[in-house]
């Protein structure tokens, strides 16, 4: 999000900033989306684990004795305590497989490139090139693609 920090969990890089909103952001509010909260991640956001310098431990949110799974731990928490009902991020190894089996959510992996990811942030080359989204019910996993993210919907970034 424009003017909000972007660290991948990385202290160093405390100070960055977003100099411009993500298209995905973009197509969600313009369909009426709130966002309310920044969820937690690991540093290198490539652990299936959730823990940071600046966030501590993220854990399961039905067993404090477990892990949320990783990278999108701290959504798949937030998701899993019907603390919000959609989550977006990428996945290359493993972060929406992880949060979604570890916290009892569902989560879409589509192709790559099925969902924008213009102005994502990812910590090497390559990563985040897939768009992925987490939900609380199977009923409600055609959310995100009906919002235009999915390339059902009008959206200039598909062909």
């Amino acid at each position: 999000m424009e003017g909000l920090g972007l660290n991948a969990g990385f202290i160093g890089w405390r100070n960055r900033k977003g100099k411009r909103s993500a298209h995905t952001l973009q197509i969600l509010w313009d369909a009426g989306c709130i966002f309310y909260a920044r969820t937690t991640q690991p540093q290198t956001l490539m652990q299936l684990e959730t823990s940071s310098n600046f966030y501590g431990v993220t854990v399961n949110p039905f067993n404090r004795n477990l892990t949320c799974g990783g990278s999108s731990g701290g959504e798949g928490a937030l998701l899993g305590m019907r603390g919000s009902c959609l989550g977006i991020g990428s996945d290359v190894g493993g972060s929406i497989r992880s949060p979604a089996v570890n916290c009892g959510v569902y989560g879409f992996r589509p192709s790559s490139h099925r969902i924008p990811v213009d102005g994502w942030m990812g910590t090497m080359g390559g990563q985040g090139r897939r768009g992925f989204h987490l939900i609380q019910s199977m009923d409600k996993i055609d959310a995100m693609p009906r919002t235009g993210c999915g390339g059902d919907g009008p959206n200039e970034y598909f062909t």
